[in-house]
């Protein structure tokens, strides 16, 4: 099941952080009239939480305090009841996590923490964990190779850098040949490596970045056919 960000969530009140449960009313049911129901309000009025789902329930996780503090939440919706769950919290309090879901376990890569001193900021880290909805328990992996947050937007830098390269590359051979059909000796050769050095960029594997680009567009269904 693909991870998502969760969008709306302040409830209108807070429900008492004690209570394993916080009942609600059975969610309505949607129709092609009504195609919006409303849910059992978030328990936490929360910003920058992330979702994920597994085995028919959802998982919210992470949030911010003012002034960048994450709060490391970990709360399960259950849609068949409406009831939404508080679980035990991240075991490393992080926001702006990359969340995905595999064999009904949740695992959690990167994000970015709170500074240990100094001012508030963000700590990108390397962290891996895996968490289990059964059992409510996090299990820490194998550190990334780098630290990273917000991972999320790597698809848009793939697109960014995919852009620039093929613009590059178009550039670089429109100069060439404008160049070839009027200049020749020292100016032709002058005047070509100025083009080069305008068009130059730093070396990037362009047919990895196609075929994330292009996973992330079939799973996301964001292909007209």
């Amino acid at each position: 099941m693909k991870p998502f960000r969760v969008a709306c969530i302040v409830g209108s009140s807070v429900l008492s952080a004690a209570a394993p449960a916080f009942a609600q009313a059975p969610l309505p049911t949607p129709s092609a009239a009504h195609p919006w129901v409303q849910g059992a309000p978030f328990p936490e009025p929360s910003e920058e939480v992330l979702g994920a789902t597994a085995a028919g329930k959802l998982y919210v996780f992470a949030g911010l305090a003012p002034g960048w503090k994450p709060k490391a939440l970990v709360f399960e919706y259950d849609p068949t009841s409406n009831l939404w769950a508080r679980k035990r919290p991240m075991r490393l309090a992080s926001h702006h996590v990359a969340f995905a879901t595999l064999n009904n376990k949740i695992y959690a890569f990167g994000g970015f923490t709170y500074p240990e001193s100094g001012s508030p900021g963000w700590v990108p880290t390397n962290s891996a964990w895996e968490y289990d909805p059964a059992t409510d328990e996090w299990k820490e992996l194998a550190p990334m190779p780098t630290k990273r947050g917000a991972a999320a937007a790597a698809w848009e830098l793939d697109i960014m850098h995919t852009l620039l390269y093929d613009s590059a590359d178009r550039i670089n051979k429109s100069g060439k040949d404008a160049i070839n059909a009027f200049a020749t000796g020292d100016e032709q050769r002058m005047m070509l490596l100025g083009l080069k050095r305008f068009t130059k960029v730093d070396p990037f594997d362009s047919k990895s970045a196609r075929r994330r680009i292009a996973v992330k567009v079939i799973n996301d269904n964001r292909y007209p056919l």
